[in-house]
């Protein structure tokens, strides 16, 4: 069976809402490698995910989220004082704050099986000293496709020069790379979708996933390139469509339709391979799109949504 490790952040997504005088307070799993790991589990592909939990009621309420959905959670991810929280706090008028109380590193040296795809990104390849430590890991797993999704997070990656550089860093590790038309535009403000695609080319990237919000993704190697408009009629909040998108990429690239390569050799993909790659992470996240929050669907709800459009 095919293998797939997720490096990141898991957190607390802790909401406190106010309405007519009255406060709500309701905690969600959250973080964007957790959510991947959980659409990856759910899509039936064996996931193992190595993060940074302390053994307390947020860590072990998420670990449990995650092993519901078949997701292993690597024992050296129990290695913190407390576990990761973003606390929002939302007025009545409708005003929000927002505070990150993110600790994130990794062991030094963890002791993992050999994965087919190794997948990292988001706040666990900004926030030192755990990026460092991510870096050089997966930097040494050289028997694996290593993906990418920097998920960018401003007032977490600090400056932009510094974020660019350490984007870059993972970029020319990665063979795909995944990021929104607001990441390209942080990392790169003046330039266009095309040039940031060949920039990453340049790095060595085979594969580019840009996702356009309302307006659908692309899909680009350096031979071609296909536009995956959106789907139709599906509204709700967009929490977790993007790590839908993303799971649901690699589950394809794992288990393709057209007679796609290994996936260590996405060179060999062709323009129905990435129509197909497209379409499916597309399907993917319009499901997460139309259910509130990030409930990322399972391989039933995939093939049952596919067939209705």
């Amino acid at each position: 069976m095919s293998h797939v490790l997720v490096i990141g952040e898991a957190l607390m997504d802790v909401v406190t809402k106010t309405s007519d005088g009255t406060r709500n307070t309701t905690r969600h799993p959250g973080g964007s490698p957790a959510n991947v790991a959980l659409g990856l589990g759910r899509l039936g592909i064996q996931t193992e995910f190595l993060t940074s939990l302390a053994p307390d009621e947020f860590g072990n309420t998420i670990a449990q989220h995650l092993r519901e959905s078949g997701v292993s959670i690597a024992p050296e991810s129990f290695n913190a004082e407390r576990t990761s929280s973003a606390v929002a706090t939302i007025e009545t008028a409708g005003s929000a704050s927002y505070d990150f109380n993110v600790v994130w590193q990794i062991a030094d040296a963890p002791s993992l099986p050999p994965a087919d795809i190794v997948h990292t990104g988001s706040i666990g390849a900004f926030l030192r000293p755990g990026a460092e430590q991510v870096r050089k890991f997966v930097a040494s797993r050289s028997e694996s496709l290593v993906s990418f999704d920097p998920n960018i997070r401003p007032s977490l990656v600090g400056r932009r020069s510094d974020a660019r550089e350490q984007f870059e860093r993972f970029a020319a590790i990665s063979q795909l790379v995944k990021l929104s038309d607001e990441d390209a535009d942080w990392l790169y403000p003046g330039h266009d979708l095309e040039t940031v695609r060949e920039h990453l080319f340049a790095l060595g990237v085979l594969l580019v996933a840009v996702t356009l919000g309302g307006k659908g993704s692309t899909l680009s190697t350096p031979e071609d390139s296909v536009t995956i408009p959106p789907i139709s009629g599906v509204r709700g909040d967009t929490i977790g469509a993007g790590d839908s998108y993303m799971a649901a990429l690699l589950a394809g690239i794992l288990n393709p339709a057209s007679g796609s390569e290994h996936p260590n050799r996405l060179a060999g993909l062709k323009r129905d391979d990435l129509l197909y790659l497209g379409n499916l992470a597309a399907s993917a996240a319009a499901i997460t799109v139309s259910r509130n929050g990030a409930d990322l669907p399972n391989l039933d709800d995939l093939r049952q949504f596919r067939l209705s459009v």
